[in-house]
Formats: structure tokens, C-alpha cells, sequence
């Protein structure tokens, strides 16, 4: 048993395992993981943030689905994430926030998604094309 789901908000120690192992060996856990990003100041969320920051190709199905959904502020959170990551984003990661700045729904406009999905798309075609 690993033992990197964080119990609450405050559970370093399950975040800090999670540095432990690869993104293979977490594959099961990555969709619980990621409900630790849906508020950035949970202070879990930092170090989960800062494992998948790498990986957000090989993550980018959840990370899709995510900002497909109805959560406004994990949207927001999601797209802050890829737009910090070190890797290109893939297309399909690219297409969902381009979705976001175009399409926003009240809920992602409440909660500036459409602002920060803006954002991204702008430094994207800077600086990733």
C-alpha cells in the first residue's frame, strides 16, 4: 500500500510519498490525486501539483475531463498547472483550454477561467508554436 492519498487538506506526509513513485506506478491513483488540485490553497495541492507538472501529456485524459466538466475553480486550477508545467502541452490539452477561452459557461467566467485559459492560449502561441 502506498499511501499517497492525502487524508485531508493538511496530509504532507501522503503528499511528500507520493514523490516516491513514478507516474506508472500511480496510474490507479492519479484521478483521486487530482480532486487535490481542485482548491490551490489546500496545501496538499502544491507538491501533487508539483509531481504532475511534468506529466501532463501522460495525465492529459484526466486533465481533459477535468476542465470538460462543471467545476469552475478545478478548471481554473488545472489550467494554472499546465500553464506552469515545463512540457508543451499536447493538442488535446491545448484544444480543451482553447475550448475554455472561446466557450466559457457562467460558472467558468465567475471563476475566470475564460481569464486564465486567455492567458495561456496567449503565452501558448508565444511561445509553444
Amino acid at each position: 500500500m502506498k499511501n499517497i492519498i492525502p487524508k485531508d487538506k493538511f496530509d504532507m506526509e501522503a503528499a511528500e510519498r507520493l514523490q516516491q513513485y513514478s507516474i506508472e506506478e500511480i496510474k490507479e491513483e492519479i484521478p483521486k490525486l487530482l480532486e487535490w488540485l481542485q482548491d490551490y490553497n489546500w496545501l496538499v495541492a502544491h507538491p501533487v501539483s508539483d509531481y504532475f507538472s511534468p506529466h501532463i501529456n501522460t495525465i492529459s485524459d484526466e486533465l481533459v475531463n477535468i476542465l470538460r466538466g462543471n467545476d469552475g475553480i478545478w478548471k481554473y486550477w488545472i489550467i494554472s498547472l499546465v500553464y506552469s508545467s515545463p512540457v508543451a502541452p499536447n493538442s488535446d490539452l491545448v484544444n480543451a483550454i482553447k475550448h475554455l477561452a472561446e466557450n466559457p459557461s457562467r460558472d467558468d467566467i465567475d471563476c475566470e477561467v475564460d481569464i486564465e485559459a486567455q492567458e495561456f492560449m496567449e503565452e501558448y502561441y508565444k511561445g509553444f508554436t
